[in-house]
């Protein structure tokens, strides 16, 4: 019974699977093969024809940038509250929300 209260509690599982090794999170060569076929299959494909990188795009956003399947409409999942940060938060995406509306391509163009 005094087991109970003097064992170590286990971790959560996703700690046990998080990498601990600088080794395990670069360098995984491993898993692409010496060629990289999966980018150049990509490339083929015009995997990234139309891509804006958000780093090199004015206030670091993409504006109507859009990362769904065609068809897709985009979720709103997140809908922030009027109270501490998430008015400030609320205020930014209304902001973002409005530059991807503004840049989205005309119906039927």
């Amino acid at each position: 019974m005094t087991e109970l209260f003097t064992t170590k509690p286990k971790p959560p599982l996703a700690e046990l699977l998080r990498p601990k090794l600088l080794d395990e999170f670069i360098g995984q060569q491993h898993l692409l093969g010496p060629s990289n076929a999966p980018m150049k299959l990509m490339n083929q494909m015009g995997y990234r024809e139309g891509y804006r990188y958000a780093h090199d795009e004015p206030d670091g956003f993409a504006a109507g940038q859009t990362y769904f399947p065609d068809g897709v409409t985009r979720p709103n999942w997140y809908q922030p509250t009027d109270r501490g940060v998430e008015r400030s938060m609320g205020e930014r995406l209304a902001r973002l929300r409005s530059l991807d509306d503004a840049s989205a391509p005309e119906a039927g163009s």
